[in-house]
């Protein structure tokens, strides 16, 4: 029997000029941009399809699948579910993680979402480094947007007016919440950590590594 090899990248190419195709199918029906999620409003990378592909969870992970095809799928709980992860799901009313193009929604889990100015990437001590400094830009942004608005600060049980980025790295570390660094490399969201660490993916710090900031990168176009 012959075997059927697939080249990732081509299937990554073909899915994305498909998904350009309906959404130029779509224009004019209402704000579609609004029902997208900003996980999936990516269509330019600097990373591989490849590569964001190995991030996601394989066949042999012990915890989570797909129900379809590995990254363009919705990623459920294998039996006997996690209790952690099918309570966090059970919360927001859903079965698992959809992705796409190797790139997972997390925003029905999110707390909530910011974009930040200078999203940083590196690798080894550097990689930590960006992201403790991502995570420092994040929590000033959503403390901004509390003191902005005393409906917000009711949900985080927090007053309005009074609030800092410390405020923010207590209560998220208290919640076990992390920021969630999106593909655009802008923007993030503050989800559970079991959520960010169960459902593999590349990331927004793998696509500046990958060249997301270089000349000819998306994020300078």
């Amino acid at each position: 029997m012959r075997s059927l090899q697939v080249d990732t990248e081509k299937l990554g190419n073909l899915i994305s000029k498909f998904e350009r195709k309906v959404d130029e199918v779509s224009k004019g029906t209402g704000n579609r941009e609004a029902e997208v999620p900003p996980a999936f409003r990516q269509t330019d990378f600097a990373s591989s399809y490849e590569a964001r592909l190995n991030q996601t969870p394989a066949l042999e992970n012990p915890k989570v699948e797909f129900e379809g095809i590995r990254g363009e799928s919705k990623c459920i709980l294998k039996p006997p579910p996690d209790r952690q992860l099918k309570q966090i799901l059970d919360e927001v009313g859903i079965e698992g993680i959809q992705y796409k193009n190797a790139v997972p929604d997390f925003s029905p889990t999110a707390k909530a979402q910011v974009e930040i100015n200078y999203m940083l990437g590196g690798k080894g001590t550097y990689g930590g480094k960006a992201r403790r400094a991502n995570f420092v830009q994040s929590d000033q942004k959503l403390a901004d947007q509390i003191n902005g608005s005393t409906e917000l600060a009711s949900k985080f049980g927090m007053e309005s007016g009074k609030i800092s980025a410390r405020d923010i790295k207590k209560y998220r570390e208290k919640n076990k919440l992390t920021w969630h660094e999106l593909n655009d490399v802008k923007t993030m969201q503050l989800v559970p950590t079991k959520i960010n660490s169960e459902f593999g993916h590349l990331g927004g710090v793998g696509e500046i590594n990958a060249g997301a900031f270089k000349p000819g990168g998306f994020a300078n176009k």
